[in-house]
């Protein structure tokens, strides 16, 4: 492991990764928009959540408007690797790091998309699954709130007659090793 993937400033959200992120968009060598847009990909789910795939979105419309001004090219990498080459650090970055299905094939979009025959319908692609992931989360997100509004208003919070602790019956409460549903009743 290098000496700079030993530390992290502020959090773990890379450090968790067997094979982090900026080693992977050095190794295939990565331009910038794409390496922003796999940043906040690979670590959604362990720092910011929505608003890192947010952010994902922003930049990858970014790269979208520059492909279809043509100001991007197929062969945009600095150094360019084939395709097999990239694909084999892909996977591999994928895998190491178990990235769930959703994320890897909204990453996929943005890694291999200078090898598409149809690059700009293949960023276009990438763009419409990365929304629909939002979408999703914005959706559980809403319900998560919604269910805490719920708990909140039909909370009737009872004292835990061994420790003293406030609870709510329909949550448990854990007590000396043992869970109790209600005051009255053991697990």
């Amino acid at each position: 492991m290098s000496e700079a993937n030993k530390e992290q400033v502020a959090g773990t959200h890379y450090q968790i990764q067997p094979f982090q992120h900026w080693d992977f968009v050095l190794e295939a060598r990565i331009p910038y928009m794409e390496g922003q847009i796999l940043k906040y990909m690979s670590r959604w789910r362990n720092k910011n959540g929505l608003q890192d795939l947010k952010k994902a979105g922003h930049f990858y419309c970014k790269l979208i408007e520059w492909v279809a001004e043509d100001k991007f090219y197929r062969g945009s990498r600095v150094v360019a690797l084939s395709e097999d080459e990239v694909t084999a650090l892909f996977m591999k970055w994928v895998k190491q790091n178990k990235f769930p299905s959703e994320d890897s094939l909204v990453m996929a979009f943005v890694t291999m998309w200078p090898f598409a025959p149809d690059p700009k319908k293949e960023l276009a692609r990438g763009l419409e699954l990365l929304s629909e992931l939002v979408a999703k989360e914005e959706i559980a997100r809403e319900d998560h709130i919604y269910r805490l509004g719920l708990l909140e208003q039909e909370a009737v919070w009872k004292v835990c007659p061994q420790c003293s602790t406030p609870y709510i019956p329909v949550m448990g409460h854990e007590c000396a090793g043992r869970n109790y549903v209600n005051q009255d009743q053991l697990l």
